[in-house]
């Protein structure tokens, strides 16, 4: 069982496989899953859909104001 506890109304099996997919959506955490994250409100990791859409835009449509 996790430090929070499990998700009101799931099983273990479900608390774990919740917890894995969203693992998945961070691409350091799944490159280093032996390491713990701990947040210190200084950086936050983002998830790959963010990460995708920050490329996205910063090879599209990046432009000066000028």
């Amino acid at each position: 069982m996790s430090a929070a506890g499990p998700l009101p109304g799931t099983g273990h099996d479900e608390e774990a496989l919740w917890q894995r997919e969203l693992r998945e959506q961070f691409p350091i955490v799944t490159a280093h899953p032996e390491s713990a994250y701990l947040d210190s409100a200084a950086t936050s990791q983002k998830p790959r859909a963010v990460l995708d859409a920050v490329q996205t835009y910063l090879t599209t449509s990046n432009a000066n104001a000028g």
